[in-house]
C-alpha cells in the first residue's frame, strides 16, 4: 500500500483567536494545512509529538492562515514525525491524531 505523506498529520498548531478562545489545526509535513481540530486530537498530538520550541515562519504563516490570527502571535507546535522516518512510522504516528485523510 503507496502511503501519501501529504495527507499525514505532521504538525499541530495550537494558538488563541482574537477572543483568546484556544483554537487548534494540523498541517501535512510540507506545512500546508489539512483540517482544524478540537481539543480531544490536539491533546493526543501533545502527548504523541514533540514540542516544537521555535517554529519556522512556514509553519507559523500556514497555521496564522488557518486559525485566522495573526502571525507574529504565541504558537504552540508539536510536531508528530520527522522526514527522516519511514512512511509505515509516520502513519502510525498521525493516526494517533485520527486524522488519516
Amino acid at each position: 500500500m503507496v502511503i501519501d505523506r501529504k495527507k499525514l498529520v505532521c504538525y499541530v498548531v495550537a494558538a488563541k483567536d482574537a477572543a483568546g478562545e484556544p483554537r487548534w489545526c494540523a498541517l501535512n509535513e510540507d506545512r500546508e494545512w489539512l483540517t482544524n481540530l478540537g481539543a480531544e486530537p490536539a491533546a493526543a498530538a501533545e502527548k504523541a509529538g514533540v514540542y516544537c520550541c521555535n517554529p519556522g515562519p512556514e509553519v507559523r504563516r500556514a497555521a496564522a492562515e488557518a486559525l485566522g490570527v495573526d502571525p507574529e502571535g504565541e504558537f504552540v507546535v508539536h510536531r508528530l514525525f520527522q522526514s527522516s522516518d519511514s512512511d509505515e512510522c509516520a502513519e502510525v504516528i498521525a493516526r494517533k491524531v485520527s486524522l488519516v485523510h
